[in-house]
């Protein structure tokens, strides 16, 4: 079972690689290594490191801020910088040479945990090839944690509010994706298949595993050993307990039954006033995730 599904798993990965371009909407970062053209002047078409302010260093110009921007829009900075009284009609390329910001960290049950770079538009598919396969046996699940995106142009304070206040407003919290993948490489279900993003984290189980993932708003997130009757609030417990800003009384639970997927909300409020049939006895492979609380 295990060789059948890794050669699944890599025919998989190499049909998907060719559904995908390469990259047009990455967006340069800090440690990536850009190559500029610049027809007509070999004095400036070279190749560039971006520094960890997302700026390169062209002569005769200086700094340009290219960090955030794809390649396309990086040529068109670039262009608009070098006709700022340098050169009348500038003709810019640039391709990205080196994709070193993007990055993916995969642990568990692959044969090669580690972080991996996101070259393109990444799927899980490709992700798990790249860390050379699944171990164990079938029936495993993948969670991946994703956490928010910063809108473009908001800087470390946050984005302005209409009234210039900074970071007015309640802030995303991060997302938790739960992919089967006995769906996703037995029964080819492509909605399983999805396109990683820079930061994630992704962590492989085996069926061989009773464990449970503990996230969100606790003090040690992550996967927990599944003791016999385990409870939420016994693994909430093993998990350090709900953080200071965590909504102890919005608990989810995520499990698939009979392959449709199925959210039990809990509350340890209601548990402590006597209510034991929300301390609900967890399955291997749920996901309890504690929200954020806005009060």
């Amino acid at each position: 079972m295990v060789t059948t599904r890794c050669a699944c798993l890599l025919a998989c990965a190499a049909a998907f690689l060719c559904a995908y371009a390469a990259g047009e909407d990455y967006r340069i970062g800090p440690d990536d290594v850009i190559e500029v053209i610049v027809w007509g002047e070999d004095e400036l078409s070279k190749t560039y490191p971006v520094s960890s302010k997302g700026t390169i260093a062209m002569p005769i110009v200086g700094l340009v801020e290219v960090g955030d921007l794809t390649a396309e829009e990086s040529a068109d900075r670039i262009s608009e910088t070098l006709r700022d009284g340098y050169i009348k009609d500038p003709r810019v390329t640039v391709l990205v040479s080196e994709y070193n910001s993007q990055k993916v960290l995969v642990f568990g049950s692959v044969e090669r945990p580690n972080l991996y770079k996101l070259k393109r538009e990444t799927t899980l598919l490709e992700l798990l090839s790249d860390a050379g396969g699944v171990k164990g046996a079938a029936g495993g699940k993948v969670v991946i944690t994703r956490l928010p995106r910063k809108p473009r142009g908001e800087g470390a304070e946050g984005a302005e509010g209409a009234d210039g206040a900074q970071g007015a407003g309640p802030q995303p919290e991060a997302e938790y994706i739960s992919v089967s993948l006995d769906e996703l490489l037995i029964e080819g279900d492509v909605s399983q298949n999805v396109s990683l993003l820079p930061g994630d984290t992704v962590y492989v189980s085996s069926s061989g595993e009773r464990k449970v993932y503990v996230l969100g708003q606790v003090v040690n997130p992550g996967p927990y050993d599944l003791g016999a009757g385990a409870t939420v609030l016994e693994i909430l417990q093993a998990a350090g307990g709900v953080a200071e800003f965590g909504n102890a009384n919005k608990i989810q639970v995520r499990r698939t039954l009979d392959g449709r997927p199925e959210i039990i909300t809990v509350s340890v409020t209601e548990i402590s006033r006597g209510d034991r049939t929300q301390d609900i006895a967890l399955q291997p492979g749920d996901v309890v995730t504690v929200p954020k609380s806005w009060l």
